[in-house]
């Protein structure tokens, strides 16, 4: 009971203790604990000496008069012949029934769910209540706000007037959540559960159902006293109570429901009436029932599903045939796709993660093919076509691309324009050759798409090109080039931690990994914590299916951090992903679980199952680094050597480097000299580390953070210094740095 609902009981119980009468009303949307707060009242008067009369009624009451009130006074004794017996007579004869029990001592008399209750039981509480004004007697009443019945909310506002305090129970507040969370499982609940727990909109009835419902369907694990999520998926007994409430509604109310979960959480009055084929007017009366009942509220100029959980299990629970034919009637409707999201919108991304893993009935559509059937429009199929570009599946991606329909000239604020498409196209090349090692190639395809239409990108494309020109630069060991295309966050854009998108997210990754390069985990760390990365990833997973390596990255910040709460939170997320059959979803988790676990096998599964070389060496040299570290020795040389070959295919000059001073340490020594005809002077003669060294000296690094950095000596550093001065004659590093300026602009 909360601190104002067990200060409003204590009054009416202590008016009513003194022999005045008390009178405490309850509303609350269905399943806020008003059943509960009745039972807590009834103990707490017991415990001060109060009779106890609780009541309460059902749906079917309605057709019995007076039977809520009379099942509280079980004790009455019965008319010997009741058919005969008129209202007054029944209510004088229980009036003289609570006079003698209070004859004993004060009496509290609660009634629940009275917007189930029968005109005549309402009409008998009001009389029965001006009849024992004067006597020693509480009245605890409940009723559920929405609904098409208003005979209670009538009555409760008449008894408001006459001095009874009323009370409306809220939402319980996230430390409630996480209390009841953690007393349910006998565990305290881990971030990504209490999210998940979230969707539940502090609702106790509904929360209390959804962590039962993990439980008992081994969804949650419980170890080290830590309860942690497992699967996400609704459990059965939510999707059964969601569809218990939607039953209650007429047949219109019903259908506008499930058609409009398709639309997203939020959707506009005129989105449904399109997608129905109706005007609003006409849909009026469906709207005021689904908004009465509580399953649909207002919020500014759109409507929104009440709780997430909610849309989520309406949508679950249409049939796949019906839910598809609902996307694509969607998806034509004239000018749907602009309000479906623009390249910059994510607002409606969670039916993609809903697609992936909505319920029991869709485990087996979880390949992307079969999932971008599902998806209506705008960003949701270009995210699609990322993955299946990772995936080497280039022709499909372009395809599902292309399906992606333009938006009117008018609407191109908010929708996909063609010239949306052509740098969709280009991010699309780009990733594609990434994956395959064509860095130049990829760096350009980057490149052209910032400024395809003669404008920079913004948005999800804008940091998903960025990304890829850090990516790259990163890769040939270009710290200078990698900070410089580490995406800024849009002037006048709101503090990312207030609300993290899908692109936000992607853009603090790629500034992140700059940041570590140059500056170490620890700074990286404070720059993700700043813009709620870790976090942000249980409302957008996705972002992971598509951005190399950046999982796996995540993972081995927070760890060297010490961070392995953090750590767990991307192995989450990547368990949300849907497993198609390119498997990038699945090696990224077995990649990830093995680093966070230290498990051989988990390491050489990741390998085995990657679907491009890079990211197959970085699970290799993860996996030599953990057999060195543990004693095996000749195991994990194997794996850093296959780790080099990977690299070396990815033309990932830095990371070869790093493999190969991991073997120097192991005592193996690889010759990797190239030779190349060069000048014997000036800047063209420098070989690719000496340029490598010069660029880092000319930012202003010493010899160690430049050793540090391309993972060499401080002897080999200065070696290269003394090539580097005699092949361009200059004694000075101010001089260097004048010309690394003049030929890296």
């Amino acid at each position: 009971m909360r601190a104002c609902e067990e200060a409003a009981v204590a009054g009416v119980l202590e008016r009513a203790g003194t022999g005045e009468d008390g009178v405490l009303l309850i509303d609350g949307e269905p399943g806020t604990g008003k059943t509960t707060l009745l039972t807590r009242a009834a103990a707490q008067a017991s415990m001060r000496g109060f009779g106890l009369a609780t009541g309460g009624a059902e749906e079917l009451d309605r057709l019995i008069p007076l039977n809520p009130i009379l099942s509280a006074f079980d004790d009455m004794p019965a008319e010997d012949d009741p058919a005969s017996e008129g209202l007054e007579t029944r209510l004088e004869r229980l009036r003289i029934h609570m006079e003698k029990r209070m004859a004993t001592g004060p009496l509290l008399v609660t009634l629940d769910d009275l917007h189930w209750a029968d005109p005549a039981t309402l009409m008998a509480v009001r009389t029965l209540q001006c009849r024992l004004s004067s006597r020693p007697l509480a009245w605890i009443l409940a009723r559920s706000t929405g609904g098409q019945r208003h005979e209670a909310e009538r009555l409760f506002d008449v008894l408001e007037r006459h001095g009874a305090h009323r009370m409306t129970l809220g939402p319980l507040p996230d430390d409630a959540v996480a209390r009841i969370v953690a007393d349910l499982l006998d565990a305290r609940p881990e971030p990504e559960l209490l999210a998940f727990a979230s969707g539940a909109g502090g609702n106790p009835y509904l929360l209390v159902e959804l962590v039962d419902g993990l439980r008992d369907e081994g969804a949650v694990e419980i170890a080290g006293g830590c309860a942690r999520l497992l699967s996400p998926v609704l459990p059965r007994r939510v999707r059964v109570l969601v569809r218990h409430r939607l039953d209650g509604l007429g047949r219109e109310a019903r259908h506008l429901v499930e058609a409009a979960a398709v639309l997203g959480r939020s959707f506009s009055p005129d989105d449904v009436s399109e997608l129905l084929g109706a005007s609003p007017a006409m849909l009026l009366p469906a709207l005021e029932e689904a908004l009465e009942a509580g399953l649909l509220v207002a919020v500014r100029d759109d409507l929104a599903f009440r709780h997430e959980l909610v849309w989520r299990a309406v949508l679950t629970g249409l049939p796949r045939p019906l839910r598809l034919a609902l996307c694509h009637q969607a998806e034509r409707c004239s000018g749907r796709a602009g309000r479906l999201g623009g390249p910059d919108d994510f607002g409606h991304f969670g039916r993609f993660d809903h697609f992936g893993h909505g319920g029991a009935g869709d485990r087996d559509s979880s390949d992307i093919s079969e999932i971008s059937d599902g998806v209506a429009a705008g960003q949701e199929r270009f995210a699609l076509a990322l993955l299946l570009a990772d995936a080497r599946r280039p022709d499909e991606a372009r395809s599902l691309l292309g399906m992606v329909p333009a938006t009117p000239p008018a609407a191109a604020e908010t929708g996909w324009t063609d010239a949306d498409r052509a740098r969709g196209h280009a991010v699309l090349r780009a990733r594609t050759a990434l994956a395959s090692g064509r860095l130049d190639e990829a760096a350009a395809d980057a490149r052209t798409c910032l400024r395809a239409d003669g404008t920079p990108a913004t948005g999800l494309i804008g940091s998903l090109a960025a990304s890829v020109l850090v990516t790259v630069a990163l890769r040939r060991g270009d710290l200078r080039a990698s900070l410089a295309h580490a995406p800024a966050r849009p002037p006048g854009h709101p503090s990312v931690r207030a609300c993290p998108g899908g692109d936000d997210l992607i853009r603090s990754m790629a500034s992140g990994r700059a940041t570590e390069a140059g500056e170490g985990a620890e700074r990286a760390m404070e720059q993700l914590l700043r813009d709620d990365v870790y976090s942000g990833l249980t409302r957008h997973p996705w972002v992971l299916a598509g951005e190399p390596g950046c999982a796996v990255w995540l993972v081995r910040v927070a760890l060297r951090t010490g961070d392995l709460r953090r750590a767990e939170l991307v192995a989450t997320a990547l368990d949300r992903l849907p497993a198609g059959h390119s498997g990038v979803p699945r090696a990224g988790v077995s990649h990830a679980r093995g680093l966070i676990d230290g498990d051989p096998r988990a390491l050489a599964l990741a390998a085995d199952r990657a679907a491009d070389p890079w990211s197959r060496a970085s699970a290799e040299e993860d996996l030599g680094v953990l057999l060195c570290r543990t004693g095996d020795q000749a195991a994990g040389i194997e794996s850093l050597n296959r780790a080099l070959a990977g690299y070396g295919e990815s033309a990932a000059t830095r990371d070869t480097a790093r493999v190969r001073r991991r073997l120097r340490q192991e005592g193996v020594r690889r010759r990797h000299w190239s030779y190349a005809d060069r000048p014997v002077t000036g800047w063209d003669s420098l070989t690719d580390t000496e340029r490598a060294v010069s660029l880092l000296v000319a930012q202003g690094w010493t010899n160690r953070q430049v050793a540090e950095q391309m993972f060499i000596s401080v002897h080999t550093v200065a070696f290269h210094l003394r090539q580097i001065f005699r092949k361009l004659d200059i004694r000075s590093r101010v001089e260097l740095t004048r010309l690394a300026v003049e030929h890296s602009a």
